[in-house]
């Protein structure tokens, strides 16, 4: 039976009054601009997807600030659609590590709405929209910050893991690469 979402029992955290980035994820990626950041992007110190602030609402929404970095252009002037389909497996994604829960991407569904433009200012919003065990399917959009126009939405299903996901996944690589009779 599928759960509907239900209203956050706690005050949630504000990654932006985070005084100085001293929880283990949560590192500041500007003057008081807080996100969570991968591994790899801890080590850079930004995120590499151009995350730029993220917020945990009363309601169990996050709001992200962001910006399409040159870099990822597609055509002139706008995002590549892989770009933003990244942009939506982070900001799903986080929104379950905020909620203290790792949950990787089993399905992501994008709709294109309008051209992503590169060095201007969005938003993103993602939310809870179903739960069904440790699956949970969350929508999320991305809105251009000056007029607020969706310019793409997604809908995708996450599965709950434990961290031991990540260790299954490089011993059964190393299977894979070893090949079956063992040798590379």
């Amino acid at each position: 039976m599928t759960e509907q979402p239900k209203e956050p029992t706690e005050q949630p955290k504000e990654l932006t009054v985070q005084p100085n980035g001293t929880e283990p994820n949560w590192k500041p990626v500007g003057d008081d601009l807080f996100a969570v950041l991968c591994p790899p992007c801890r080590q850079l110190g930004r995120c590499r997807m151009g995350m730029e602030e993220e917020t945990l609402a009363a309601d169990g929404s996050a709001h992200y600030r962001l910006r399409c970095g040159p870099e990822h252009e597609g055509g002139p002037g706008v995002a590549h659609g892989g770009w933003i389909s990244g942009v939506f497996v982070e900001i799903v994604g986080h929104l379950a590590v905020q909620m203290e829960q790792l949950a990787v991407t089993g399905a992501l569904s994008v709709t294109y709405r309008k051209p992503v433009p590169i060095n201007r200012p969005l938003t993103a919003r993602a939310w809870l929209a179903g739960k069904d065990g440790g699956k949970w399917t969350v929508e999320g959009s991305i809105h251009l910050a000056s007029s607020g126009t969706e310019l793409a939405h997604a809908t995708a299903l996450l599965v709950e893991r434990e961290m031991s996901h990540y260790t299954r996944a490089r011993e059964w690589l190393g299977r894979e690469e070893a090949g079956s009779d063992g040798t590379a």
